[in-house]
């Protein structure tokens, strides 16, 4: 069920961000950081193409498989878009007595302290890539420049106390 169509598309890079190849890495530098996107874990088949022009303003995608081909196009529009504006998780806790605190232990990792009604407080070590803050006890917010990660811490943090099915609390 292989496509003869070849599919190609185009991402135009922001001023301040720089894409690398090196070997099987991308790296994407940018205001925020860097981060890497390994190719080989993404595409071990070879069903995608990745040019970068020679001006270094835009990535031309190329492939034949729709799907592979979508997804691969929205990871480095991700990539880029970390690198340049970040992404934000906000998080509020709903119960009565629920709160978080935010501390920080011998190793100097922040650690986010929770109270969620157990006979124990519960404690998260974020990792260095992320940074946390508390807006008010009930809510907690979580920066970083890599969404898959943003977006792991958050709902490891959701898992400690499940929202109620019926009330969402």
């Amino acid at each position: 069920m292989k496509c003869d169509k070849k599919i190609e598309s185009q991402i135009s890079i922001p001023n301040g961000v720089k894409i690398e190849k090196k070997e099987q890495f991308l790296i994407f530098s940018g205001v925020l950081g860097f981060t890497k996107l390994d190719l080989t874990k993404i595409d071990p088949m070879g069903l995608g193409g990745i040019r970068i022009s020679k001006d270094e303003k835009s990535v031309i995608l190329f492939g034949q498989s729709k799907p592979f081909f979508y997804s691969l196009k929205r990871l480095l529009t991700n990539k880029i878009r970390g690198v340049t504006v970040g992404f934000l998780v906000s998080l509020r806790i709903v119960g009565v007595g629920y709160r978080a605190f935010l501390e920080k232990n011998k190793e100097e990792k922040h650690v986010l302290n929770f109270k969620l009604g157990y006979s124990h407080n519960l404690k998260y070590i974020v990792p260095d890539s992320i940074r946390a803050f508390l807006l008010e006890p009930t809510c907690i917010c979580l920066f970083g420049i890599d969404k898959n990660q943003v977006s792991q811490v958050a709902s490891k943090i959701r898992n400690f106390k499940v929202p109620e099915r019926y009330k969402g609390k």
